[in-house]
Formats: structure tokens, C-alpha cells, sequence
């Protein structure tokens, strides 16, 4: 009876963590209208195309739109669940909000999780504070560690225009050799309007400048060749703008090969 006990109590933290996984998901579908201290509050859950949803780096932005003010609250990458980003307060225009941290003695589950939270406030200035579980003040958790890179991606919107997103990346990445313009791509293809293609095996694998041709050069995973005509010109132009914001020569061309292509061109 020993065994079944410990085993029912584990299948129910196990579901207990995936359930606070998808719940954390789930807050992002719809929006919650609030009531705190007679002011409007709104948690909303669709993300502005120009946010990356997915963003690893922990970052703050706020805005204002339609007599509305927003901010946007972003804890970064966490490798597992456990983790939220709850509203708690809103007095004399300080944004109080809790941040939940799995317990030492919870079962967790391994995932990539990004906590974060938008708020939608009557227009106005407005600051924030972060208490934990207990109530204690903490740091600024939305402070990244390092200066992160700042990065822009083209991606396709519903519309069928490619736009601009401004993303943040681990500025560690540049330290440890891999090319600032690699770094670039690898974020475009992380972003969900681009997962058509990742899911088919479609990655970047290397980013060369010909100095001596003044010439990008990007090899791709052998699998862009199976993508239609249509599929390759729209990953192929947001693949050239995603490169060339990167300099100031807009004009330089950029060549975009299979691995195959470059094999046997070598």
C-alpha cells in the first residue's frame, strides 16, 4: 500500500507541474479585466507582433496606445516550470507584482519556460516593485545580468508582409566565438512564424562575409531544398533583411545555399 501511495503521489505532482505549465501557457490566450484600488486593469495575452513571445533575455517595455498605458514584464529563460508572474497591486502608480519561484522540495519538471506578464493601465507613469511568495521586496529580476545583444529579425506577419521585431539574445553567445550574424538567424528561426520551416528540419548552419567580394554567404540545412518556389523566396527575403540590418550597406548581396549545394560547390 506503501508503493501505491508514494506512486499516486508523484503521478499527482507530475500532473500538478504539468498542469502549471499549461496553465502558464494558457494565460497568454485571453484577457482578464481587474479591479485593484478603483483602478482599470487589464492582463492581456496577446503579445504585439513587434515582441518576441519566447524572449530568453529578461527585459521591461511599456507604451501607449488607444489612451491606454502597457507594460510588458519578461523574466527570461527558466529551465523548468514552476515559475510565475502574478499582478498583485496597483497604488499611487506603483505596479506591485509577485514572483513565484518553484519550491526546493516540489517536484519539477524540465521545460523551457518564459514567465512574463502584460498589463494594461489607464495612461500615465507608473513604476513597479517585485515581491516574492512571502511578500519580501526583491531585486530587479527584469534586469538582465550583461548587456544583451540587440538584435532585429524580419518575420512574416498574417498579411503576408515581412515586418521588423526587435529581439534580445545572451551577449555570452558573441564571447564564445559564434558570429554576431549567426546569432541573428538562429533567433529568426526561433520565432513562431518561422516554425513552418524549423519543423522540417530548415536551420542555419553557417554565416560567412567575403570581405574580398564584399559577400554574405549563408548555408542552410540540406532540407531547403525540398521547400517549393513560394517558400523559398519568403524565407530567402527574410533571411537577406534579418542579415543586412546587421550593417549599414543595405545593398550587399547575400547568397543562400543548402549544405549540399556548398558541398558540392567545394
Amino acid at each position: 500500500m506503501r508503493k501505491i501511495a508514494a506512486y499516486i503521489g508523484i503521478t499527482v505532482g507530475l500532473i500538478g507541474c504539468i498542469g502549471l505549465i499549461f496553465w502558464v501557457r494558457e494565460q497568454r490566450q485571453s484577457s482578464e479585466k481587474l479591479s485593484i484600488k478603483d483602478t482599470s486593469l487589464w492582463v492581456e495575452e496577446n503579445l504585439p507582433f513587434g515582441i518576441e513571445r519566447n524572449n530568453p533575455v529578461p527585459e521591461v517595455k511599456h507604451w501607449d496606445f488607444e489612451k491606454r498605458t502597457y507594460y510588458y514584464f519578461n523574466w527570461g529563460l527558466k529551465n523548468t516550470g514552476g515559475y510565475s508572474l502574478e499582478v498583485m497591486d496597483v497604488q499611487e502608480h506603483i505596479i506591485k507584482i509577485k514572483a513565484q519561484s518553484p519550491r526546493r522540495d516540489q517536484l519539477r519538471i524540465e521545460a523551457l519556460t518564459f514567465p512574463s506578464l502584460l498589463l494594461s493601465l489607464p495612461q500615465g507613469h507608473y513604476r513597479y516593485k517585485v515581491v516574492n511568495e512571502k511578500g519580501e521586496r526583491m531585486g530587479d529580476i527584469f534586469l538582465p545580468p550583461t548587456p544583451p545583444l540587440k538584435l532585429t529579425v524580419f518575420v512574416p506577419k498574417e498579411n503576408g508582409q515581412i515586418a521588423r521585431r526587435e529581439v534580445l539574445r545572451n551577449a555570452a553567445c558573441r564571447f564564445q566565438g559564434k558570429p554576431v550574424a549567426l546569432i541573428a538567424l538562429e533567433s529568426l528561426f526561433n520565432q513562431d512564424e518561422v516554425q513552418n520551416f524549423t519543423s522540417r528540419g530548415i536551420i542555419p548552419e553557417k554565416v560567412i562575409w567575403e570581405q574580398t567580394q564584399r559577400l554574405w554567404t549563408v548555408q542552410l540545412s540540406k532540407n531547403f531544398e525540398t521547400l517549393n518556389p513560394d517558400e523559398k523566396k519568403l524565407l530567402c527575403e527574410m533571411i537577406r533583411k534579418t542579415v543586412l540590418a546587421l550593417t549599414s550597406n543595405s545593398a550587399a548581396p547575400v547568397e543562400i545555399v543548402s549544405d549540399s549545394q556548398a558541398a558540392t560547390a567545394s
